[in-house]
């Protein structure tokens, strides 16, 4: 991609155009992919892409736009459209002015490797066709659908207070649905994202989802139960991520959709427990030297041993309170209105066990959580966990007894991780930028088939 953008040029373009202040938000990215259906190869692309947002206040009128970029004049549309808009928008009163502070941490974590970045379709391909055929060794296993894939990044961000800074990052991907047929029927995903390529984990992931598809195949629908629940690393993460991470966005908190609004320095989750925002993570996508306004990232604990010390701020929500940004800035699209948001989402748990094996020793019982359907029902405003038990394990006596499926749980996630958490286990891993082990609390009720 030969077109070059010059950001400090954009902003002084949007600013002769009558702006008060400009910032601008530059992605160019290079992304290879491939794809598979029913054990075979189906896609394979390349999208080279130069995508632009552009956000003018006039005054405290503000607007933006953005898209992606083919030749100059779209760069110019864009600034007139944005000009367009904020010349047209209501004034907010709160309005603080684009973020002053441009700059990169002292600690620039590794997000961008060279190996990864020198990845063609050729090589996916081949890599892909490989986990093809360990699927097909299976009986009666097949690749219901797979994908995997290699964007390199450059990121930049100026303002009229300064800039630019810039960060490059490679990302790899690599994710599938596998199915079970005949007489025994079964389903299982998963997925991982990561910085850089690792081929020792593409095939781990891929034998793992083979022996779990299988044993999803034999799960039973059984009855209704009080016991215990031990939520497996990807579903521990995929509910916090859920809960929690709204619930400490200083937006949310402003606007009183947060749960925990006005409760800092509270106590909220079990005293065992710390979770920390880290930027700093190596190969986490998540991680940054800057985030979405060019504000330096810091490392910062939210809650530490059970007690809620931050929320998470951008530069517009720590104005309205006085305070500077925790340089939590997310944007969903270059484009997009920044709202606070979290890097990575590390949990610590000081009671945590060597094992899972140990965890699951001390239940008498209860399930172990392997994947679940309608968790995007939780609600983080309440605090009420919702989600249906797609494929677990039963647990009697600190063992393993079978594959079960189909029990409906419904929880609050506070006051289960706060009076009622027994512990954690197992190696934490990083899931969707969060990091957790497998988690475990008592007291619930396991609705089945009565």
């Amino acid at each position: 991609m030969t077109l070059v953008l010059d950001p400090e040029k954009i902003v002084s373009q949007a600013e002769r155009l009558g702006a008060s202040e400009a910032e601008v938000y530059i992605v160019k990215s290079r992304e290879y992919s491939v794809k598979a259906q029913r054990d075979a190869i189906t896609e394979a692309e390349i999208h080279e892409t130069l995508k632009l947002g552009v956000r003018v206040a006039i005054s405290k009128r503000v607007g933006g736009a953005g898209g992606i970029i083919a030749t100059m004049d779209d760069v110019e549309s864009i600034i007139e459209k944005a000009i367009s808009i904020a010349k047209t928008a209501p004034p907010d009163e709160k309005w603080p002015g684009f973020n002053p502070r441009i700059g990169v941490a002292p600690v620039e974590p590794e997000i961008y490797d060279e190996a990864t970045a020198s990845v063609d379709t050729g090589f996916l391909i081949s890599l892909l066709v490989k986990q093809l055929g360990i699927v097909r060794e299976a009986e009666n296993v097949h690749v219901a659908e797979a994908g995997i894939g290699v964007d390199v990044s450059e990121t930049t961000y100026a303002n009229s207070h300064g800039g630019p800074v810039t960060e490059k990052a490679t990302l790899f991907s690599y994710g599938y649905e596998l199915k079970r047929e005949g007489e025994e029927k079964g389903t299982y995903y998963d997925y991982i994202v990561k910085s850089r390529l690792d081929e020792g984990r593409v095939y781990s992931l891929t034998r793992k989802g083979v022996e779990k598809v299988i044993d999803a195949s034999k799960a039973k629908a059984i009855g209704s139960f009080n016991g215990d629940i031990i939520l497996g690393q990807e579903e521990a993460a995929g509910i916090i991520a859920i809960m929690l991470a709204p619930a400490v966005s200083a937006e949310q908190v402003q606007r009183g959709r947060s749960p925990l609004r006005g409760k800092l320095g509270e106590e909220i989750l079990s005293r065992g427990i710390t979770v920390v925002d880290d930027p700093f993570l190596s190969w986490e996508p998540g991680s940054s030297a800057f985030d979405d306004e060019g504000h330096p990232t810091t490392r910062k604990s939210i809650v530490e041993k059970g007690v809620l010390k931050t929320y998470l701020y951008d530069h517009y929500t720590a104005s309205v309170e006085g305070k500077e940004s925790t340089g939590n800035a997310d944007r969903r699209a270059p484009w997009s209105k920044p709202s606070p948001g979290p890097t990575n989402l590390v949990v610590e748990v000081e009671s945590s066990k060597q094992s899972l094996e140990e965890l699951i020793a001390g239940i008498e019982k209860g399930v172990l959580v392997e994947r679940t359907i309608g968790s995007w029902m939780s609600n983080p405003i309440s605090g009420q966990i919702n989600m249906t038990i797609s494929f677990g394990y039963l647990v009697k006596k600190g063992s393993i007894v079978e594959p079960v499926k189909g029990l409906v749980v419904a929880d609050d996630f506070y006051e289960a991780l706060k009076d009622r958490f027994l512990g954690a286990g197992g190696q934490r891993e990083c899931i969707s930028s969060v990091c957790t082990p497998s988690i475990a609390w008592a007291g619930v009720r396991f609705a089945g088939k009565d």
